[in-house]
Formats: C-alpha cells, sequence, structure tokens
C-alpha cells in the first residue's frame, strides 16, 4: 500500500497504466481537470462488466421480496473475488504494455 493509503482498485488502475497511485493521481489531473476520479470511475466500471462476463457466478439477483432477505441485505457482486481478479488482470495488463 502507498503512504497516502489508496484505495486497493484505484492502486490497480494505476498499475494497469503502469504507473504508481500518486503517478496516476497527477495523470490524472491532466487528464480529467473537471473531475479527477472520472478514469478511475470509467475504467473499474468497465473492469466490472468485464468481471460479470467472466465470472457470473459471483453476481446475484436482487431481492424480489422481503422473505427473500435471509436475514441481511443482498449483495449484487462477490467483492473480495472481484478484489482479486481485478488485481491480478491489473497486472497482467501493465505485464503486456
Amino acid at each position: 500500500m502507498s503512504k497516502l493509503g489508496h484505495n486497493p482498485r484505484y492502486v490497480a488502475y494505476a498499475t494497469a497504466h503502469g504507473r504508481s497511485p500518486e503517478d496516476q493521481l497527477e495523470q490524472d489531473r491532466k487528464d480529467w481537470p473537471g473531475g479527477v476520479m472520472c478514469g478511475f470511475t470509467l475504467w473499474n466500471n468497465s473492469m466490472i462488466a468485464r468481471f460479470a462476463k467472466e465470472s457470473p457466478a459471483s453476481f446475484f439477483h436482487p431481492i424480489l421480496t422481503p422473505w427473500d432477505r435471509h436475514g441481511g441485505r443482498p449483495q449484487l457482486m462477490d467483492h473480495a473475488a472481484y478484489d482479486a481478479w481485478l488485481k491480478a488482470t491489473a497486472q497482467e495488463m501493465a505485464d503486456a504494455v
């Protein structure tokens, strides 16, 4: 983890672009002056869509009725599986450059 304590998904985004989180943030300030997190948000959304295609079992159907809850709030995505996949995929993307 960087000394600034960046979000692990932002670290993956920076890694995929061959940069440290600090360097990526500097680049994002140049590329997205009106919304510095726009590039990350777009990238992360595209990665979630890709993960959904590669691991549909990691996604669940939304709650349709109160009795579907089983005592808790629904989880629409297996976040731990996504984070592990994202880290590995980001490294593959960096290695391909």
